[in-house]
């Protein structure tokens, strides 16, 4: 992979897949992640959680909730993210 684009993302569970995400910790794939503010399925803290774990995460909070927006600022913001790939 060359970068990953995450949308409401979180630290996996599973002890596997969690101990091999430490092993290469942080991570330095370039990532983007976007989460919203009022996420109830998956909160801010939790989001920001997973982006903790890459070298340098490109983080996007909308005003939202468990949704990805349509609007024109998460497309800038994507739009940049993936330009400079």
């Amino acid at each position: 992979f060359q970068f990953a684009v995450l949308f409401a993302g979180y630290v996996p569970r599973d002890s596997a897949v969690l101990a091999s995400m430490d092993a290469g910790a942080p991570c330095t794939l370039p990532s983007f992640h976007c989460f919203g503010a009022t996420d109830a399925s998956v909160p801010p803290d939790v989001a920001r959680a997973l982006a903790s774990r890459f070298a340098d995460p490109v983080i996007h909070k909308h005003e939202g909730g468990h949704v990805v927006p349509g609007n024109a600022p998460l497309r800038s913001a994507l739009k940049a993210f993936l330009v400079a790939r």
